[in-house]
């Protein structure tokens, strides 16, 4: 354990914290996760993660943090370089699709942040990130509506969280194990009733 201690920089070490606590939460949940736990599996001491966060809700903020960061970013990615708003949207639910099958783990951890929500410090790391989710959103409706190609009498604010909506409800299915009913078709084929919804009319 010291070796690993001593060789490994202070960025790198937290780094791993974030990423064992990822993989211990997700097989656990917030309030039976412990610091200990955590350590063993990063193959430190416990001191160590008092090193690098004040707290185990600390420690999961830092979770969250990376969690809506590793999902903007594959967003960000995703959609770059494509000029059509209702084209990134729909590369948005394939991305959506793949991510609710390949990364359960992020998704019960942001479940598990909602069931703590009482807690003010973790309902305000929410509220970022959920407004930055629905806010990435909302921005393809607003270049939509610029475009002349959705409804300019929408309420993109709205939208986008509508569409977010969508995205946490699949999502919960998922965790849920309705895993025909969210088969890649048929999710695809509802996202797109919602996207079609945004589309200007004719006059």
């Amino acid at each position: 354990m010291e070796t690993v201690r001593k060789r490994m920089p202070a960025g790198e070490r937290e780094n791993v914290l974030i990423e064992k606590a990822i993989e211990v939460l997700a097989s656990s949940n917030y309030r039976s996760a412990t610091t200990s736990k955590i350590a063993s599996e990063a193959g430190v001491s416990e001191p160590v993660i008092y090193q690098h966060f004040d707290s185990k809700k600390d420690l999961f903020l830092a979770v969250l943090e990376r969690i809506r960061t590793d999902i903007l970013e594959g967003w960000t990615c995703a959609t770059d370089g494509v000029e059509n708003p209702k084209t990134a949207l729909r590369i948005l639910g394939a991305y959506h699709y793949r991510f609710i099958k390949e990364n359960k783990a992020a998704e019960k951890i942001l479940f598990q942040a909602i069931s703590e929500v009482d807690d003010p410090d973790i309902q305000a790391s929410l509220r970022r990130h959920f407004a930055a989710f629905a806010d990435f959103l909302s921005e393809f409706v607003r270049r939509g509506q610029d475009a002349g190609i959705m409804d300019p009498g929408i309420d993109d604010v709205m939208a986008g969280w509508i569409v977010l909506s969508f995205g946490i409800g699949t999502g919960s299915m998922s965790l849920f194990g309705f895993e025909e009913e969210i088969e890649q078709e048929r999710l695809l084929d509802a996202y797109e009733v919602i996207l079609s919804a945004l589309d200007k009319k004719d006059q």
